[in-house]
This record gives structure tokens, sequence and C-alpha cells, in this order.
């Protein structure tokens, strides 16, 4: 990492990057769940990829 320390703090590409992993893990499913809201509140407790899923196709979720 030595090699890279330098370059870390340079590299608005790696920050930005580190900000939309961050953005998707974190506030991904709130946001999804509040894009997609038509009958698509039970996608808030799915993953990721569940919710891309549900959110191409909307379709009530009832457990």
């Amino acid at each position: 990492m030595s090699t890279n320390r330098t370059m870390a703090p340079m590299s608005p590409h790696r920050n930005t990057l580190l900000h939309l992993i961050g953005f998707r893990l974190i506030g991904f499913r709130a946001c999804v769940s509040t894009v997609c809201m038509s009958g698509l509140q039970s996608t808030a407790y799915r993953t990721e990829g569940d919710v891309v899923d549900y959110c191409s196709v909307p379709r009530r979720h009832s457990p």
C-alpha cells in the first residue's frame, strides 16, 4: 500500500468510488425504497440486488 499511499489522497476517482460504495451499502436500500415506493416498501429489507430487481419489475412482495 506504500506505493499507492502517495496516489490515494490525490486520486478523486478512488475517493468517489469509496463514496459510491458507501452510499450503495448505507443509503441504497433507503433511497430505492423511497424512489420505488409504489407497493415496494418491503424491498427496504431486501438486499441491494433484490431491490434493483424489484425496482425494475414492480410487484407487491408480501411475506
